[in-house]
């Protein structure tokens, strides 16, 4: 039991970072916990010392998740991410998901929007996400760029059909302030 209590412990160190991975690739809190649960109960089912790297396992199983999520979706009709239904609304400061990334990554194919989450704004390697998409590596890293072309628009190759240069989208997870006296 200790090393399961370990593991239980990373977890809850590791929500945060899982929340943050499924909430553009599902556009909805509600439902980026919903996938974090499943997450869990799923960690509950395998030895845990099967697992090498927790961070990279829960990654990966969020992305599987996720993609699950995402295809049941599929036969429901389309609505917009709850960042961007109702009135518009700024593009937050603080590096967190805008709306403008939601909306692009509503317009991706559910394993595109997992390729692109996963490996372009998370950096897991492709193999990982490969192995999240149960797809060969090449077929991943060709969803990747077909994701990123179709999120960057025209502005993601430059003259000659080169790259224009990365585009960093960064996700943050809001913590409360701490009692520093700053506001």
């Amino acid at each position: 039991m200790p090393e399961q209590d370990r593991q239980a412990g990373q977890f809850e160190h590791l929500r945060p970072r899982m929340r943050a991975l499924a909430y553009p690739l599902l556009g909805s809190h509600a439902e980026a916990e919903v996938a974090v649960r499943e997450v869990w109960v799923r960690l509950g089912r395998i030895d845990p010392e099967e697992v090498a790297d927790l961070a990279e396992w829960l990654a990966t199983v969020t992305g599987r998740v996720c993609l699950g999520l995402l295809g049941a979706r599929e036969a429901r009709p389309r609505r917009a991410p709850e960042a961007v239904a109702g009135p518009a609304r700024p593009v937050p400061s603080d590096g967190s998901v805008g709306p403008a990334l939601l909306a692009a990554l509503e317009a991706l194919a559910p394993a595109e929007r997992v390729a692109f989450v996963l490996h372009e704004v998370f950096r897991l390697p492709v193999d990982l996400v490969a192995t999240a998409l149960d797809r060969t590596t090449a077929d991943t890293r060709g969803l990747a760029e077909q994701a990123r072309r179709r999120v960057h628009g025209p502005r993601a190759t430059g003259a000659g059909g080169s790259p224009a240069g990365p585009r960093r989208w960064t996700f943050s997870v809001r913590r409360p302030a701490t009692g520093t006296g700053r506001h």
